[in-house]
């Protein structure tokens, strides 16, 4: 393989990672240009085979996943949108190239340090932003809800991973080397909790609880039981009384009023749903199709009366579970759970001993709490971060077998 062709690759991943957070247009463009220059080096056709080879499994549950996107397309009631869909397909090849990319320590260590430097400075223009200095309008984000340009339904997955991974580095080191990851982290979490969004409490506790978990419970000492079971209640406590006050009294409302049948005072989300498992009874066997659902869905209103979308077309159904049941049936639910399930799996199995590792359950577990809020792997930054997680992740694993 092209030495030289090999550096610019990693160097334009590097780049990508700077500029994640800031610009879709940016990061596309340094990933687009990495996955020609690993093609000519022959990085991307070597990383495909040792995942195959080491990670069989796994890439098998991947590839059923991709070949069921692209096999949808044949009953779509919306083949156009269908290739949109089909079109974001593209980035799962960055799996195989970082894989390979980060077999190299250095590089791995200069990729992650590119990245925590971009989410760090984006964190820096969420503050100002917050304190009302610039307007960012992107996916909601706003002074109240400063989420920069990740915008607030991706920003606590995106965060989560990144603070959970820089908790668990921080456990490895030492001294000045453990605080700074770890005041990083501390800040990561503050932010997610001060943007509001549900979603974003619930995967970020799901990511602490996990690195608690590997780092306290695991050593089976009572004290350390007892006082990560305090961290949690007052977590709790102040989740529930602080910034989380509005949306657990929101929920509940919403939980109350569904009971009751008064879907009026329930939330689009839950309208969304209900019409969702309406079209998959309207399609049972094989769902509407790769791209189907926004066609399908026009005609929710007029069915079915009761549930009322406010006039607004949703492209999805905000929940990846639900989604990939209504687009291909039952077969899409097993696919995308089990896919989930073996990136989970592979992520558990070993120790935490080497800084990386803990991308790959960090990854899994976000990935699966925040897709029964959102489609968590059709999304922009979430499925870049999880891919570039799990293949970092996976590549330390195998530096961790060989040693």
């Amino acid at each position: 393989m092209n030495a030289r062709l090999q550096q610019l690759t990693c160097g334009l991943l590097c780049i990508a990672a700077l500029t994640f957070p800031f610009s879709v247009a940016a990061a596309n463009t340094s990933l687009t240009l990495a996955l020609l220059s690993g093609l000519a080096s022959g990085l991307l056709w070597q990383g495909m085979v040792d995942l195959w080879k080491n990670h069989h499994t796994l890439s098998l549950a991947i590839l059923t996943y991709l070949l069921l996107v692209l096999l949808g397309l044949s009953w779509s009631l919306d083949r156009s949108y269908g290739l949109e869909v089909v079109s974001h397909l593209w980035l799962w090849l960055l799996l195989p190239l970082v894989y390979m990319a980060s077999n190299d320590q250095q590089w791995r260590s200069r990729f992650l340090l590119f990245l925590s430097t971009g989410l760090s400075l984006h964190l820096v223009l969420c503050v100002i932003q917050m304190n009302g200095l610039i307007e960012i309008d992107a996916g909601g984000s706003a002074a109240h809800d400063a989420t920069g340009y990740i915008g607030h339904i991706s920003f606590g997955i995106i965060y989560s991973i990144w603070a959970g991974w820089l908790l668990h580095y921080g456990w490895l080191e030492h001294g000045w080397k453990r605080m700074v990851p770890w005041l990083l982290s501390l800040w990561a979490f503050a932010m997610i909790f001060a943007a509001q969004g549900r979603s974003g409490y619930l995967v970020a506790i799901a990511v602490l609880l996990l690195v608690f978990w590997k780092h306290l419970l695991s050593g089976q000492s009572w004290k350390r039981t007892a006082i990560t079971l305090c961290m949690f209640t007052i977590l709790g406590i102040v989740l529930i009384s602080g910034p989380g006050k509005d949306r657990v009294e929101s929920t509940l409302h919403g939980v109350q009023a569904a009971w009751q049948g008064d879907l009026k005072q329930v939330e689009a989300r839950w309208i969304i749903w209900l019409g969702g498992i309406e079209l998959w009874k309207d399609h049972p066997l094989l769902g509407v199709g790769t791209g189907g659902y926004p066609e399908a869905a026009k005609n929710i209103r007029t069915d079915h009366p009761h549930l009322d979308y406010h006039g607004v077309n949703y492209s999805h159904l905000h929940n990846i579970y639900l989604q990939s049941l209504v687009r291909w049936g039952p077969v899409g639910v097993i696919v995308i759970c089990a896919l989930l399930w073996l990136w989970l799996r592979a992520g558990i199995q070993r120790p935490w001993s080497v800084h990386s590792n803990a991308l790959v359950s960090l990854s899994a577990v976000a990935l699966i709490i925040h897709g029964v809020s959102s489609v968590s792997l059709e999304e922009h930054f979430a499925t870049i971060l999880a891919i570039l997680a799990l293949a970092i992740g996976l590549s330390d694993r195998e530096r961790e077998e060989t040693s």
